[in-house]
């Protein structure tokens, strides 16, 4: 019944859900005029014979799914409570509820640009985030499968359908599927991921949410016809994402001692990690990779016979992060002696920019960049680990031909 709605009931913590609660309990007869009803689109209706009733052919509730669980959640253990005898407050109450209404629209949809189009304008509305469309893009309701079938992720693409998996009998059988509720990810999270790793929007993705939401600038390239972008690029995203979550956890933030937490940076990190990888196309030629290739290498590095390579670069990384942040007297590759910083003195903001991209001007970061590019392409123990990648990559060269 809401599969089509951009989200799953979110329960009654919110303040408008609550809202509807406090209407049905202490007003229900002024529900129709408080509330602001619901919207059902429907393949086809047919009157019954009886002049009275209408029948519906593939219902769902596309706008009210809030609505109508809220008013379940409040009136079933209020109606059904088992109750013997007549209690006067119960019958009051039933009273009321006679004059109470869901004002309902229905819509005959009879194909599915109609049927979203219904969707989309009727939850047009300031409770509704961007981002909650990502719920009506067909790729992303495949991507949202397949990420759970093949690699046991539950990237939540509706708003509130991790807590209704959750509630279903399915979740009761394979409960361990997604790692007792660690393994879930909003699909917005691992845009921004991406963004800041494999487009080196950094700023942006720490900054704001909307450019990587349906009608944002950067969301709707890579949605774009031909861009190539897929569920590959979403799981490499998340394995990046995952595997750096301990440098940025609670514990390793703990009594750091840096004039901004660590767990700001996080975006910026992606950026670097990725920056870190590009001189082994160089080396091939490959002045700037492509973004599918970028994907390819971070899944092959994962691999147990690369996993060394990602290991080394995470630590580089992590690394070069720490140095950037670092303000001494010596060191001139610092965001202290950005020009976004030495403008305002304020670290969030500088970090709200996308310093991976200033290629018009020397920077600090493009500076202490080239040094631990130099590092880690030099032989450390014996092992250049950028030579090591190279030979990933023309091993995927090879496989291409």
């Amino acid at each position: 019944m809401y599969d089509k709605n951009v989200r799953k009931y979110l329960g009654r913590k919110g303040k408008k859900n609550k809202g509807i609660a406090e209407t049905l309990e202490n007003n229900p007869h002024l529900f129709g005029i408080y509330n602001n009803g619901i919207t059902i689109v429907a393949e086809k209706i047919s009157k019954s014979s009886n002049n009275i009733d209408w029948t519906l052919s593939e219902p769902y509730i596309v706008n009210g799914c809030q609505t109508t669980r809220t008013i379940w959640d409040v009136l079933e253990p209020k109606l059904n409570a088992g109750e013997t005898g007549t209690n006067p407050k119960i019958e009051d109450y039933k009273k009321k509820l006679k004059d109470g209404v869901v004002v309902t629209k229905i819509v005959v949809a009879p194909d599915e640009v109609l049927l979203t189009n219904t969707t989309n304008f009727t939850n047009s509305q300031n409770a509704i985030s961007n981002k909650d469309f990502i719920a009506l893009n067909k790729n992303f309701q495949e991507w949202g499968r397949i990420m759970a079938k093949k690699y046991n992720v539950f990237m939540e693409i509706q708003r509130g359908s991790w807590q209704a998996y959750k509630n279903s009998s399915e979740y009761r059988l394979e409960r361990n599927k997604f790692n007792d509720g660690k393994s879930i990810v909003a699909a917005v999270d691992l845009l921004k991921v991406y963004g800041a790793g494999w487009l080196g929007k950094s700023g942006t993705a720490y900054a704001k949410t909307p450019p990587f939401a349906p009608g944002g600038t950067i969301y709707e390239d890579l949605m774009a016809e031909g861009n190539g972008f897929n569920v590959e690029d979403l799981w490499a995203a998340y394995r990046l994402m995952v595997e750096s979550a301990k440098f940025f956890s609670k514990e390793a933030r703990a009594g750091e001692g840096k004039a901004i937490s660590r767990g700001k940076t996080r975006y910026l990190y992606y950026t670097i990690f990725m920056k870190l990888l590009v001189p082994a196309f160089r080396s091939v030629g490959i002045t700037t990779p492509k973004h599918k290739d970028l994907t390819k290498l971070i899944i092959k590095m994962l691999e147990p016979n690369c996993r060394h390579l990602f290991d080394n670069f995470q630590n580089s990384a992590i690394n070069m992060l720490d140095k950037y942040f670092t303000k001494t007297e010596s060191n001139d590759m610092t965001i202290y002696k950005e020009d976004v910083f030495k403008r305002t003195g304020d670290l969030n903001g500088a970090l709200k920019t996308d310093l991976a991209v200033i290629t018009d001007k020397p920077t600090a970061f493009n500076k202490l960049l080239n040094v631990y590019e130099t590092v880690i392409s030099g032989a450390i123990g014996g092992a250049n680990y950028t030579e090591q990648l190279t030979n990933i990559i023309r091993e995927f060269e090879t496989e291409e031909e």
